[in-house]
């Protein structure tokens, strides 16, 4: 609540004039349809807004040193968490792959540094979840 009264009342103080009421769907809308009428991104990703707010003098006002640094502290721990998970759409998509590999006589070693060459973070969560269900 705090933060919504700050970031309200640095508009009132800076005489910030709202955007005009946009009637149509945005979420059907073009990325350049929603700058031409003046509609911004939010931040897509916890990493993203963390980044923002970080340089907000208005949060860090509004919230104190020690809530405004400790917070950004959790949430980083929090992303970091959320970003090593393997999810299911990559144990579906990679686990068949390496099953095709597998059945093919390739060795499984030989391949992987291949086959995954131009997908950062992935292969790294990949080869971890499959060593784990490989040995459960």
């Amino acid at each position: 609540m705090t933060t919504i009264l700050a970031a309200g009342l640095d508009g009132i103080e800076n005489k910030l004039v709202p955007a005009a009421e946009v009637r149509s769907n945005i979420y059907v809308m073009t990325r350049e349809e929603r700058i031409a009428n003046g509609i911004d991104e939010l931040p897509s990703t916890l990493y993203t807004a963390l980044k923002e707010l970080s340089v907000s003098p208005i949060m860090k006002e509004a919230l104190g040193d020690h809530i405004f640094y400790n917070f950004i502290e959790a949430k980083s721990i929090e992303w970091d968490s959320f970003r090593t998970q393997v999810t299911d759409w990559e144990i579906d998509q990679y686990l068949k792959i390496i099953s095709q590999i597998k059945k093919q006589g390739m060795a499984l070693l030989q391949a992987i540094p291949c086959l995954f060459f131009s997908i950062k973070k992935s292969y790294e969560k990949l080869i971890r979840s499959f060593f784990l269900l490989e040995f459960r």
